[in-house]
């Protein structure tokens, strides 16, 4: 809006939220933490700098965030409008900026949060894979005869180590994968 002080705008609040975020990144956030925030704000057309940006944050409503998202999906094929959990990270962003301005006393009370419809026909069932207790009790006795006959496979021996690993992912429900079984950490 032509003569909102810039210290009351969408994005001098928007910019702040990246800052915090980029000073979080690495200690004890992700490192794509900051990132997705910020391409969240700064995608080119559909951010949020580019559609709210210079409106004086105090006035945005619950009504604005709704139409945002509906812009949002009006940009979209009619038949795929952005998914649940899409919608949901563009308005805890949206919170995330307006908590900010809150903090410093610009505005008196952040919007509610729009609610958003779930399409219970387009989520589709998909499960795990997952093996029967048969499957599972012939895979530990591959891997014990494997550690018997020294076996190695991909340039690693197969040890009671390993057994071991495949006893605490299927006993744990972990997957096999950089953010759960390797992401593990002993303090």
């Amino acid at each position: 809006e032509i003569g909102t002080d810039e210290k009351r705008t969408f994005n001098y609040f928007a910019d702040l939220l990246i800052k915090q975020d980029l000073k979080l990144t690495g200690k004890s956030r992700s490192k794509r933490f900051a990132r997705d925030t910020k391409q969240i704000i700064e995608r080119k057309y559909y951010g949020l700098k580019s559609y709210f940006k210079n409106k004086d944050i105090s006035k945005i409503t619950t009504f604005d965030i709704r139409e945002y998202l509906n812009f949002l999906d009006s940009k979209r094929d009619e038949f795929l409008p952005l998914a649940y959990s899409t919608k949901n990270k563009y308005i805890v962003t949206i919170r995330k900026i307006m908590k900010i301005a809150y903090e410093m006393n610009v505005i008196e009370k952040i919007p509610l949060s729009p609610k958003i419809e779930v399409d219970k026909n387009s989520s589709r069932d998909n499960p795990r894979a997952s093996f029967s207790e048969q499957q599972y009790k012939k895979l530990l006795q591959v891997t014990k005869q494997a550690i018997k006959n020294e076996s190695v496979i991909r340039g690693v021996k197969v040890t009671d180590e390993i057994y071991y690993l495949i006893v605490f992912q299927v006993h744990t429900f972990l997957r096999p994968t950089q953010s759960e079984l390797f992401g593990i950490k002993y303090r």
